[in-house]
Protein backbone atom coordinates (compact mmCIF):
# COMPACT_ATOMS: atom_id res chain seq x y z
CA UNK A 1 0.00 0.00 0.00
CA UNK A 2 2.85 2.39 0.86
CA UNK A 3 4.43 1.63 -2.48
CA UNK A 4 1.21 2.50 -4.33
CA UNK A 5 0.92 5.82 -2.44
CA UNK A 6 4.47 6.81 -3.36
CA UNK A 7 3.92 5.87 -6.98
CA UNK A 8 0.78 8.00 -7.07
CA UNK A 9 2.64 10.98 -5.57
CA UNK A 10 5.46 10.71 -8.13
CA UNK A 11 2.95 10.55 -10.96
CA UNK A 12 1.11 13.65 -9.77
CA UNK A 13 4.32 15.62 -9.43
CA UNK A 14 5.44 14.57 -12.91
CA UNK A 15 2.15 15.61 -14.45
CA UNK A 16 2.29 18.96 -12.63
CA UNK A 17 5.76 19.63 -14.04
CA UNK A 18 4.61 18.76 -17.53
CA UNK A 19 1.63 21.08 -17.30
CA UNK A 20 3.78 23.97 -16.05
CA UNK A 21 6.22 23.63 -19.03
CA UNK A 22 3.57 23.41 -21.82
CA UNK A 23 0.43 24.99 -23.16
CA UNK A 24 -2.64 23.38 -24.62
CA UNK A 25 -3.90 23.99 -28.15
CA UNK A 26 -7.59 24.14 -29.08
CA UNK A 27 -7.80 20.36 -29.06
CA UNK A 28 -6.26 20.18 -25.57
CA UNK A 29 -3.00 18.92 -27.07
CA UNK A 30 0.08 20.09 -25.24
CA UNK A 31 2.36 22.49 -27.32
CA UNK A 32 5.99 23.25 -26.37
CA UNK A 33 7.01 26.95 -27.05
CA UNK A 34 10.69 27.25 -27.94
CA UNK A 35 12.93 30.03 -26.67
CA UNK A 36 13.72 32.77 -29.32
CA UNK A 37 15.58 36.02 -28.76
CA UNK A 38 17.26 38.61 -31.05
CA UNK A 39 19.21 41.80 -30.27
CA UNK A 40 20.53 44.28 -32.86
CA UNK A 41 24.14 45.49 -32.49
CA UNK A 42 25.31 47.89 -35.19
CA UNK A 43 25.01 50.57 -36.29
CA UNK A 44 24.41 51.54 -32.68
CA UNK A 45 21.22 53.34 -31.78
CA UNK A 46 21.21 57.02 -32.84
CA UNK A 47 24.57 56.63 -34.61
CA UNK A 48 25.64 59.61 -36.76
CA UNK A 49 27.55 60.07 -40.05
CA UNK A 50 26.98 56.49 -41.18
CA UNK A 51 28.07 55.62 -44.72
CA UNK A 52 25.54 55.08 -47.48
CA UNK A 53 26.07 51.29 -47.58
CA UNK A 54 26.37 50.17 -43.94
CA UNK A 55 26.52 46.58 -42.68
CA UNK A 56 23.84 45.74 -40.09
CA UNK A 57 24.62 43.10 -37.40
CA UNK A 58 22.67 41.42 -34.61
CA UNK A 59 22.85 38.49 -32.17
CA UNK A 60 20.36 35.72 -31.50
CA UNK A 61 19.83 33.01 -28.86
CA UNK A 62 17.34 30.28 -28.08
CA UNK A 63 16.43 26.73 -28.94
CA UNK A 64 17.67 25.56 -32.36
CA UNK A 65 19.38 28.93 -32.95
CA UNK A 66 21.35 27.48 -35.86
CA UNK A 67 18.09 27.09 -37.77
CA UNK A 68 16.94 30.67 -37.29
CA UNK A 69 16.25 32.92 -40.29
CA UNK A 70 15.87 36.67 -40.16
CA UNK A 71 13.82 39.43 -41.85
CA UNK A 72 15.35 42.90 -42.12
CA UNK A 73 13.17 46.04 -41.99
CA UNK A 74 14.19 49.68 -42.62
CA UNK A 75 12.49 53.03 -43.27
CA UNK A 76 12.52 56.78 -42.64
CA UNK A 77 9.57 56.63 -40.21
CA UNK A 78 9.78 54.67 -36.98
CA UNK A 79 6.29 53.22 -37.26
CA UNK A 80 6.41 52.56 -41.02
CA UNK A 81 9.28 50.20 -41.70
CA UNK A 82 9.46 48.31 -44.95
CA UNK A 83 10.69 44.75 -45.49
CA UNK A 84 14.03 45.07 -47.29
CA UNK A 85 15.30 41.46 -47.08
CA UNK A 86 13.83 38.22 -45.74
CA UNK A 87 14.97 34.74 -44.73
CA UNK A 88 18.54 35.88 -44.07
CA UNK A 89 20.57 32.94 -42.72
CA UNK A 90 23.44 34.85 -41.10
CA UNK A 91 23.62 37.55 -38.44
CA UNK A 92 24.27 40.49 -40.74
CA UNK A 93 22.92 42.31 -43.79
CA UNK A 94 24.64 44.84 -46.04
CA UNK A 95 22.87 47.54 -48.08
CA UNK A 96 23.77 46.87 -51.71
CA UNK A 97 24.17 49.23 -54.66
CA UNK A 98 20.64 48.44 -55.79
CA UNK A 99 19.29 49.81 -52.55
CA UNK A 100 21.45 52.92 -52.18
CA UNK A 101 20.46 55.14 -49.28
CA UNK A 102 20.47 58.92 -49.23
CA UNK A 103 22.91 61.09 -47.35
CA UNK A 104 21.92 63.25 -44.40
CA UNK A 105 18.78 61.20 -43.66
CA UNK A 106 17.70 59.47 -40.43
CA UNK A 107 16.71 55.80 -40.87
CA UNK A 108 15.02 53.32 -38.51
CA UNK A 109 15.59 49.54 -38.59
CA UNK A 110 14.80 46.27 -36.85
CA UNK A 111 15.27 42.50 -37.27
CA UNK A 112 12.74 39.69 -36.85
CA UNK A 113 14.07 36.21 -35.91
CA UNK A 114 12.09 33.15 -37.06
CA UNK A 115 12.36 29.40 -36.40
CA UNK A 116 9.81 28.35 -39.01
CA UNK A 117 6.79 28.61 -36.69
CA UNK A 118 7.47 31.25 -34.10
CA UNK A 119 9.22 34.60 -34.39
CA UNK A 120 10.63 37.36 -32.20
CA UNK A 121 11.03 41.07 -33.08
CA UNK A 122 14.02 43.19 -31.99
CA UNK A 123 13.90 46.78 -30.77
CA UNK A 124 13.78 49.60 -33.36
CA UNK A 125 17.01 51.59 -33.58
CA UNK A 126 17.92 54.65 -35.66
CA UNK A 127 20.99 56.08 -37.37
CA UNK A 128 21.71 59.10 -39.62
CA UNK A 129 23.74 58.83 -42.81
CA UNK A 130 26.64 61.14 -43.61
CA UNK A 131 25.81 64.32 -45.49
CA UNK A 132 26.78 63.96 -49.13
CA UNK A 133 29.80 65.78 -50.48
CA UNK A 134 27.94 67.34 -53.39
CA UNK A 135 29.98 69.12 -56.08
CA UNK A 136 29.27 72.83 -56.61
CA UNK A 137 30.11 74.84 -59.74
CA UNK A 138 32.79 77.50 -59.18
CA UNK A 139 33.11 78.94 -62.69
CA UNK A 140 31.98 80.04 -65.16
CA UNK A 141 28.93 81.33 -63.32
CA UNK A 142 25.44 80.91 -64.70
CA UNK A 143 24.62 83.01 -67.80
CA UNK A 144 28.27 83.93 -68.24
CA UNK A 145 29.52 85.61 -71.41
CA UNK A 146 32.76 83.99 -72.67
CA UNK A 147 34.77 85.47 -75.51
CA UNK A 148 36.94 83.35 -77.81
CA UNK A 149 39.97 85.75 -77.81
CA UNK A 150 40.05 85.79 -74.00
CA UNK A 151 41.47 82.27 -73.74
CA UNK A 152 40.45 78.75 -72.82
CA UNK A 153 37.14 77.89 -71.23
CA UNK A 154 37.93 76.13 -67.93
CA UNK A 155 35.01 74.47 -66.16
CA UNK A 156 35.69 74.39 -62.42
CA UNK A 157 33.78 72.86 -59.49
CA UNK A 158 34.42 71.89 -55.86
CA UNK A 159 36.04 68.55 -54.97
CA UNK A 160 33.75 65.65 -54.18
CA UNK A 161 34.30 62.30 -52.48
CA UNK A 162 32.34 59.31 -51.26
CA UNK A 163 31.11 59.02 -47.64
CA UNK A 164 34.20 57.04 -46.69
CA UNK A 165 36.59 59.37 -48.52
CA UNK A 166 36.59 57.38 -51.77
CA UNK A 167 37.91 59.13 -54.89
CA UNK A 168 35.10 60.52 -57.00
CA UNK A 169 34.58 59.97 -60.71
CA UNK A 170 33.40 63.10 -62.54
CA UNK A 171 31.06 62.92 -65.55
CA UNK A 172 31.05 66.25 -67.44
CA UNK A 173 28.02 67.05 -69.61
CA UNK A 174 28.06 69.91 -72.16
CA UNK A 175 25.20 70.44 -74.58
CA UNK A 176 23.08 72.97 -76.48
CA UNK A 177 19.93 71.64 -74.82
CA UNK A 178 18.78 71.98 -71.22
CA UNK A 179 19.31 69.72 -69.34
CA UNK A 180 22.49 68.59 -71.10
CA UNK A 181 22.65 64.96 -72.21
CA UNK A 182 25.95 64.96 -74.11
CA UNK A 183 28.66 63.30 -71.94
CA UNK A 184 31.99 64.76 -73.08
CA UNK A 185 34.35 63.15 -70.54
CA UNK A 186 34.65 61.02 -67.38
CA UNK A 187 37.68 61.10 -65.09
CA UNK A 188 38.91 61.16 -61.48
CA UNK A 189 41.33 63.66 -60.05
CA UNK A 190 41.28 67.47 -60.18
CA UNK A 191 37.78 68.95 -60.32
CA UNK A 192 38.43 71.00 -63.47
CA UNK A 193 38.06 70.48 -67.21
CA UNK A 194 39.27 72.50 -70.23
CA UNK A 195 36.24 72.50 -72.52
CA UNK A 196 37.62 74.72 -75.31
CA UNK A 197 37.94 71.99 -77.93
CA UNK A 198 34.33 70.97 -77.34
CA UNK A 199 32.92 74.43 -78.16
CA UNK A 200 31.85 76.31 -81.29
CA UNK A 201 31.71 80.14 -81.26
CA UNK A 202 28.38 81.98 -81.12
CA UNK A 203 26.53 79.17 -79.37
CA UNK A 204 24.77 78.98 -75.98
CA UNK A 205 25.88 75.96 -73.93
CA UNK A 206 24.42 74.21 -70.88
CA UNK A 207 26.65 72.14 -68.56
CA UNK A 208 26.78 70.23 -65.31
CA UNK A 209 28.96 67.69 -63.51
CA UNK A 210 27.90 64.38 -61.93
CA UNK A 211 30.09 63.00 -59.14
CA UNK A 212 30.07 59.20 -58.64
CA UNK A 213 31.69 57.00 -55.95
CA UNK A 214 32.55 53.30 -55.77
CA UNK A 215 29.42 52.55 -53.74
CA UNK A 216 27.14 53.62 -56.56
CA UNK A 217 26.18 57.01 -55.14
CA UNK A 218 25.95 59.94 -57.54
CA UNK A 219 25.36 63.67 -57.07
CA UNK A 220 24.95 66.36 -59.70
CA UNK A 221 25.75 70.04 -59.72
CA UNK A 222 23.13 72.52 -60.87
CA UNK A 223 22.91 73.10 -64.62
CA UNK A 224 24.54 76.38 -65.67
CA UNK A 225 24.74 78.07 -69.05
CA UNK A 226 27.20 80.32 -70.83
CA UNK A 227 27.30 82.13 -74.17
CA UNK A 228 30.45 81.46 -76.17
CA UNK A 229 31.03 84.41 -78.54
CA UNK A 230 33.57 85.17 -81.21
CA UNK A 231 33.77 88.84 -80.10
CA UNK A 232 32.68 91.08 -77.22
CA UNK A 233 29.72 92.53 -79.09
CA UNK A 234 26.45 90.55 -79.10
CA UNK A 235 25.74 88.09 -81.85
CA UNK A 236 23.79 89.27 -84.90
CA UNK A 237 20.02 88.85 -84.47
CA UNK A 238 18.30 86.72 -87.08
CA UNK A 239 14.98 88.45 -87.72
CA UNK A 240 12.02 86.48 -88.99
CA UNK A 241 8.49 87.73 -89.49
CA UNK A 242 5.36 85.64 -89.17
CA UNK A 243 3.87 86.57 -92.53
CA UNK A 244 1.67 84.98 -95.17
CA UNK A 245 2.49 86.10 -98.71
CA UNK A 246 4.33 89.13 -97.33
CA UNK A 247 1.44 90.29 -95.14
CA UNK A 248 1.85 90.67 -91.38
CA UNK A 249 -1.40 89.50 -89.81
CA UNK A 250 -3.12 91.27 -86.95
CA UNK A 251 -1.25 90.79 -83.66
CA UNK A 252 1.54 88.80 -85.26
CA UNK A 253 5.15 89.05 -84.13
CA UNK A 254 8.62 89.87 -85.27
CA UNK A 255 10.70 86.94 -84.00
CA UNK A 256 14.47 86.75 -83.63
CA UNK A 257 15.01 83.99 -81.07
CA UNK A 258 17.98 83.89 -78.70
CA UNK A 259 20.59 86.61 -79.30
CA UNK A 260 23.82 85.61 -77.57
CA UNK A 261 25.52 88.30 -75.54
CA UNK A 262 22.66 90.81 -75.85
CA UNK A 263 21.65 92.64 -72.68
CA UNK A 264 18.69 94.27 -74.46
CA UNK A 265 17.26 94.98 -77.91
CA UNK A 266 15.65 97.86 -79.82
CA UNK A 267 13.03 97.39 -82.56
CA UNK A 268 12.68 99.76 -85.52
CA UNK A 269 9.65 99.81 -87.87
CA UNK A 270 9.19 102.43 -90.57
CA UNK A 271 8.06 103.09 -94.15
CA UNK A 272 11.63 104.04 -95.11
CA UNK A 273 14.56 101.71 -95.61
CA UNK A 274 16.49 101.50 -93.33
CA UNK A 275 13.78 102.10 -90.70
CA UNK A 276 14.33 105.14 -88.48
CA UNK A 277 11.39 104.97 -86.06
CA UNK A 278 12.18 103.12 -82.85
CA UNK A 279 8.88 101.53 -81.75
CA UNK A 280 10.28 99.90 -78.59
CA UNK A 281 13.63 100.03 -76.79
CA UNK A 282 15.62 98.08 -74.22
CA UNK A 283 13.47 94.97 -74.31
CA UNK A 284 14.51 91.40 -73.57
CA UNK A 285 13.07 88.23 -74.97
CA UNK A 286 12.91 86.62 -78.37
CA UNK A 287 10.12 88.50 -80.16
CA UNK A 288 7.89 91.55 -80.35
CA UNK A 289 4.16 91.69 -81.09
CA UNK A 290 3.68 94.43 -83.66
CA UNK A 291 1.19 97.02 -82.38
CA UNK A 292 -1.43 98.61 -84.61
CA UNK A 293 0.08 102.02 -83.85
CA UNK A 294 3.43 100.81 -85.26
CA UNK A 295 1.98 100.37 -88.76
CA UNK A 296 -0.72 103.03 -89.28
CA UNK A 297 -2.61 102.88 -92.56
CA UNK A 298 -5.92 102.09 -94.20
CA UNK A 299 -7.24 100.05 -97.10
CA UNK A 300 -6.86 102.99 -99.51
CA UNK A 301 -3.19 103.40 -98.58
CA UNK A 302 -1.53 99.99 -98.16
CA UNK A 303 2.08 100.73 -97.28
CA UNK A 304 5.23 98.67 -97.22
CA UNK A 305 6.98 98.64 -93.86
CA UNK A 306 10.57 97.80 -92.97
CA UNK A 307 11.72 96.28 -89.68
CA UNK A 308 15.09 95.84 -88.00
CA UNK A 309 16.29 94.67 -84.56
CA UNK A 310 19.40 95.99 -82.82
CA UNK A 311 21.07 93.85 -80.14
CA UNK A 312 23.08 95.73 -77.48
CA UNK A 313 25.50 95.15 -74.65
CA UNK A 314 28.07 97.28 -72.84
CA UNK A 315 30.67 96.66 -75.56
CA UNK A 316 28.59 97.58 -78.59
CA UNK A 317 25.57 96.79 -80.75
CA UNK A 318 24.83 94.66 -83.80
CA UNK A 319 21.99 95.15 -86.30
CA UNK A 320 19.88 92.43 -87.88
CA UNK A 321 19.15 92.30 -91.56
CA UNK A 322 16.13 94.36 -92.65
CA UNK A 323 12.86 92.68 -93.57
CA UNK A 324 9.79 94.17 -95.27
CA UNK A 325 6.08 93.48 -94.96
CA UNK A 326 2.64 95.00 -95.48
CA UNK A 327 0.14 95.10 -92.62
CA UNK A 328 -3.16 93.30 -92.91
CA UNK A 329 -5.90 95.86 -93.60
CA UNK A 330 -9.08 93.83 -93.05
CA UNK A 331 -10.09 90.55 -91.49
CA UNK A 332 -12.73 88.61 -89.59
CA UNK A 333 -12.96 88.09 -85.83
CA UNK A 334 -15.07 85.22 -84.48
CA UNK A 335 -16.67 86.07 -81.15
CA UNK A 336 -17.66 82.90 -79.24
CA UNK A 337 -19.84 83.29 -76.15
CA UNK A 338 -21.13 79.97 -74.88
CA UNK A 339 -23.44 78.54 -77.54
CA UNK A 340 -23.33 81.79 -79.55
CA UNK A 341 -20.73 82.32 -82.29
CA UNK A 342 -20.74 85.51 -84.41
CA UNK A 343 -18.29 86.64 -87.10
CA UNK A 344 -17.43 90.35 -87.17
CA UNK A 345 -15.48 92.11 -89.90
CA UNK A 346 -12.67 94.41 -88.78
CA UNK A 347 -10.77 97.14 -90.58
CA UNK A 348 -7.60 99.15 -90.00
CA UNK A 349 -8.45 102.84 -89.59
CA UNK A 350 -5.26 104.85 -89.25
CA UNK A 351 -3.42 103.49 -86.22
CA UNK A 352 -6.44 101.62 -84.86
CA UNK A 353 -8.39 98.45 -85.57
CA UNK A 354 -12.16 98.95 -85.54
CA UNK A 355 -14.93 96.44 -85.84
CA UNK A 356 -16.64 97.05 -89.19
CA UNK A 357 -19.92 95.70 -87.80
CA UNK A 358 -22.08 96.77 -84.91
CA UNK A 359 -22.28 94.49 -81.91
CA UNK A 360 -25.16 92.02 -82.19
CA UNK A 361 -24.55 89.63 -79.31
CA UNK A 362 -27.26 88.44 -76.95
CA UNK A 363 -24.74 87.33 -74.31
CA UNK A 364 -21.89 88.54 -72.15
CA UNK A 365 -18.37 87.27 -72.74
CA UNK A 366 -18.79 84.65 -70.02
CA UNK A 367 -21.87 83.21 -71.76
CA UNK A 368 -24.50 84.81 -69.49
CA UNK A 369 -27.62 85.88 -71.36
CA UNK A 370 -28.65 89.48 -71.80
CA UNK A 371 -32.36 90.27 -71.36
CA UNK A 372 -34.48 91.20 -74.36
CA UNK A 373 -36.65 94.24 -73.71
CA UNK A 374 -40.40 93.81 -74.08
CA UNK A 375 -42.22 96.00 -76.54
CA UNK A 376 -43.70 98.85 -74.50
CA UNK A 377 -47.44 99.29 -74.47
CA UNK A 378 -48.98 101.17 -71.63
CA UNK A 379 -46.42 101.43 -68.88
CA UNK A 380 -44.92 97.95 -69.07
CA UNK A 381 -41.46 99.04 -70.17
CA UNK A 382 -39.15 97.01 -67.88
CA UNK A 383 -36.15 99.34 -67.67
CA UNK A 384 -35.91 102.00 -64.97
CA UNK A 385 -33.05 104.05 -63.54
CA UNK A 386 -32.60 101.43 -60.80
CA UNK A 387 -32.53 98.44 -63.15
CA UNK A 388 -29.39 96.31 -62.84
CA UNK A 389 -30.09 93.96 -65.75
CA UNK A 390 -28.48 94.56 -69.14
CA UNK A 391 -31.03 94.74 -71.95
CA UNK A 392 -30.84 94.45 -75.72
CA UNK A 393 -33.47 94.97 -78.41
CA UNK A 394 -33.78 94.69 -82.17
CA UNK A 395 -35.94 96.12 -84.90
CA UNK A 396 -39.18 94.25 -85.46
CA UNK A 397 -39.66 92.28 -88.63
CA UNK A 398 -40.66 94.10 -91.81
CA UNK A 399 -44.42 94.23 -91.45
CA UNK A 400 -45.52 97.18 -93.54
CA UNK A 401 -45.86 100.93 -93.02
CA UNK A 402 -46.76 102.25 -89.57
CA UNK A 403 -48.50 105.62 -89.25
CA UNK A 404 -47.31 106.74 -92.63
CA UNK A 405 -43.66 105.88 -92.03
CA UNK A 406 -41.64 103.61 -94.31
CA UNK A 407 -41.14 100.00 -93.33
CA UNK A 408 -38.12 98.73 -91.46
CA UNK A 409 -35.87 97.43 -94.20
CA UNK A 410 -34.27 94.01 -93.85
CA UNK A 411 -30.73 95.11 -92.87
CA UNK A 412 -32.28 96.20 -89.57
CA UNK A 413 -35.10 93.73 -89.19
CA UNK A 414 -32.82 90.71 -89.79
CA UNK A 415 -30.22 91.96 -87.30
CA UNK A 416 -27.42 92.53 -89.81
CA UNK A 417 -26.96 96.12 -88.65
CA UNK A 418 -26.60 95.09 -85.04
CA UNK A 419 -28.75 95.38 -81.93
CA UNK A 420 -29.35 98.21 -79.48
CA UNK A 421 -28.42 98.02 -75.79
CA UNK A 422 -29.37 99.71 -72.53
CA UNK A 423 -27.06 102.38 -71.15
CA UNK A 424 -25.27 100.16 -68.61
CA UNK A 425 -24.19 97.67 -71.27
CA UNK A 426 -21.27 99.74 -72.68
CA UNK A 427 -19.86 100.11 -69.16
CA UNK A 428 -20.05 96.37 -68.44
CA UNK A 429 -16.49 94.89 -68.68
CA UNK A 430 -17.80 91.61 -70.12
CA UNK A 431 -19.74 93.21 -72.99
CA UNK A 432 -16.66 93.15 -75.27
CA UNK A 433 -14.63 90.03 -76.19
CA UNK A 434 -11.11 89.66 -74.84
CA UNK A 435 -8.75 92.15 -76.48
CA UNK A 436 -11.47 94.61 -77.54
CA UNK A 437 -13.35 97.49 -75.87
CA UNK A 438 -16.32 99.80 -76.40
CA UNK A 439 -15.24 103.01 -78.15
CA UNK A 440 -14.11 105.76 -75.77
CA UNK A 441 -13.12 109.44 -75.94
CA UNK A 442 -9.53 108.64 -76.85
CA UNK A 443 -10.60 106.39 -79.72
CA UNK A 444 -12.83 109.11 -81.15
CA UNK A 445 -10.06 111.70 -80.83
CA UNK A 446 -7.65 109.44 -82.75
CA UNK A 447 -10.31 108.69 -85.36
CA UNK A 448 -11.06 112.38 -85.94
CA UNK A 449 -7.36 113.22 -86.26
CA UNK A 450 -7.08 110.71 -89.11
CA UNK A 451 -10.53 111.23 -90.70
CA UNK A 452 -11.77 114.77 -90.24
CA UNK A 453 -14.81 114.25 -92.47
CA UNK A 454 -17.25 111.85 -90.80
CA UNK A 455 -19.03 111.15 -94.09
CA UNK A 456 -15.91 109.32 -95.31
CA UNK A 457 -16.73 106.64 -92.74
CA UNK A 458 -20.50 106.45 -93.20
CA UNK A 459 -22.19 103.64 -95.07
CA UNK A 460 -23.36 104.35 -98.60
CA UNK A 461 -26.94 104.09 -97.32
CA UNK A 462 -26.43 107.58 -95.91
CA UNK A 463 -24.77 108.81 -99.09
CA UNK A 464 -21.39 108.41 -97.44
CA UNK A 465 -18.25 107.33 -99.29
CA UNK A 466 -17.25 104.55 -96.84
CA UNK A 467 -13.86 104.65 -98.52
CA UNK A 468 -12.18 102.75 -95.68
CA UNK A 469 -14.65 99.92 -95.12
CA UNK A 470 -15.71 101.21 -91.70
CA UNK A 471 -19.38 100.52 -92.50
CA UNK A 472 -20.60 103.08 -89.94
CA UNK A 473 -24.35 102.48 -89.88
CA UNK A 474 -26.82 102.92 -87.07
CA UNK A 475 -28.03 99.89 -85.14
CA UNK A 476 -31.08 101.84 -83.98
CA UNK A 477 -32.23 104.72 -81.84
CA UNK A 478 -34.81 103.44 -79.40
CA UNK A 479 -36.92 105.23 -76.81
CA UNK A 480 -38.65 103.76 -73.77
CA UNK A 481 -42.08 104.48 -75.25
CA UNK A 482 -43.68 104.67 -78.66
CA UNK A 483 -46.21 106.71 -80.59
CA UNK A 484 -46.98 107.37 -84.20
CA UNK A 485 -43.50 108.73 -84.79
CA UNK A 486 -41.77 106.01 -82.83
CA UNK A 487 -43.16 102.65 -83.89
CA UNK A 488 -41.98 100.01 -81.41
CA UNK A 489 -39.84 102.71 -79.82
CA UNK A 490 -37.55 103.13 -82.89
CA UNK A 491 -37.34 106.36 -84.89
CA UNK A 492 -37.16 106.21 -88.66
CA UNK A 493 -35.77 109.70 -89.05
CA UNK A 494 -32.70 108.75 -87.06
CA UNK A 495 -31.96 105.80 -89.31
CA UNK A 496 -32.16 108.16 -92.24
CA UNK A 497 -30.26 111.07 -90.74
CA UNK A 498 -27.29 110.10 -88.55
CA UNK A 499 -25.31 107.33 -86.91
CA UNK A 500 -25.29 106.98 -83.12
CA UNK A 501 -23.18 104.67 -80.91
CA UNK A 502 -22.77 104.36 -77.17
CA UNK A 503 -19.57 106.08 -76.09
CA UNK A 504 -17.86 104.77 -72.98
CA UNK A 505 -16.74 108.30 -72.20
CA UNK A 506 -16.27 110.61 -69.28
CA UNK A 507 -20.02 110.75 -68.74
CA UNK A 508 -22.17 107.77 -67.79
CA UNK A 509 -24.59 108.09 -70.72
CA UNK A 510 -22.49 109.59 -73.53
CA UNK A 511 -23.35 109.01 -77.17
CA UNK A 512 -21.27 109.59 -80.33
CA UNK A 513 -23.05 110.77 -83.48
CA UNK A 514 -21.70 111.08 -87.03
CA UNK A 515 -23.59 113.04 -89.69
CA UNK A 516 -23.63 112.79 -93.51
CA UNK A 517 -22.55 116.43 -93.65
CA UNK A 518 -19.20 115.35 -92.15
CA UNK A 519 -19.72 116.48 -88.57
CA UNK A 520 -18.94 114.58 -85.37
CA UNK A 521 -20.96 115.20 -82.20
CA UNK A 522 -21.14 113.69 -78.73
CA UNK A 523 -23.79 114.30 -76.10
CA UNK A 524 -25.13 112.93 -72.83
CA UNK A 525 -28.51 111.37 -73.47
CA UNK A 526 -29.79 112.09 -69.97
CA UNK A 527 -31.63 109.73 -67.67
CA UNK A 528 -30.37 106.19 -67.14
CA UNK A 529 -32.01 103.77 -69.60
CA UNK A 530 -34.01 106.49 -71.34
CA UNK A 531 -32.81 105.34 -74.76
CA UNK A 532 -30.98 102.41 -76.36
CA UNK A 533 -28.16 102.64 -78.94
CA UNK A 534 -25.79 100.37 -80.82
CA UNK A 535 -22.24 99.48 -79.73
CA UNK A 536 -19.07 99.56 -81.82
CA UNK A 537 -15.77 98.00 -80.62
CA UNK A 538 -12.07 98.89 -81.02
CA UNK A 539 -9.02 96.65 -80.61
CA UNK A 540 -7.07 97.19 -77.37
Amino acid sequence: MKYIKNLFLITVLSLSFFVISCEEDDNNNVVVIPNIDVAIQSPTDDAQSIGFNPTFTWTASGDNVDDFKYDFYIGTEENKLGLRAENIKGLQYEITKKTVMKGGVTYYWKVVAKDGIYEKESEVWSFTTAAPNVPVIVSPLNNALLIVPEGDVLLDWTDSAGPKGETAIYDVYIDTVNPPVNLVTSFSGDSQFNATTELTPNVRYFWNVVSRDDSGNSFSTETFSFDYLASKEPAKPTLNEEVVDGTLSLDESLVWGVVLGASSLDVYIDTVNPPLTKVVSDITGEGYIVQTKDTPGDITDVKTYYAQVVAKNIDGEVQSDIISFTPQMTGVYTDVRGSESIDYNWVRLGSQIWMADNLRTKKLRNGDDLTKVVQPTSGDYPITSSTTELFYDEHPVDNGPISGHPTFTSPWSDGSNGRVYSSKAPREPLIAPEGWHVINDSDVSTLRSNFSNASDLLDEWYGGADSYGANFVIAGYRYNSFDGGRPFGFRYVVEEGRVAFWLNGSGSNDVLELYPNGNYRSFNQGNEHNRMFGIRLVKD
